[in-house]
């Protein structure tokens, strides 16, 4: 483990809560322990290869009448 922290908040607050400071602190530990890689412009341009809009015309623009 390499951060612990107790809130004062119930489940909900996680999604719906007025004080969001939490992430503060938790976009700091992600950063810290899982920074994001230097080659990542080499791994979008990977993922960007595949044309996703045919698929999406197809699903988003087509309705199938019953």
């Amino acid at each position: 483990m390499v951060h612990y922290e107790e809130l004062e908040a119930g489940h909900s607050t996680f999604l719906v809560g007025l004080d969001m400071r939490y992430l503060e602190s938790m976009i700091k530990v992600i950063g810290r322990y899982n920074p994001i890689p230097d080659d990542i412009e080499e791994i979008e341009k990977d993922f960007n290869q595949f044309d996703l809009d045919p698929i999406l015309d197809k699903y988003l623009n087509h309705t199938i009448l019953l």
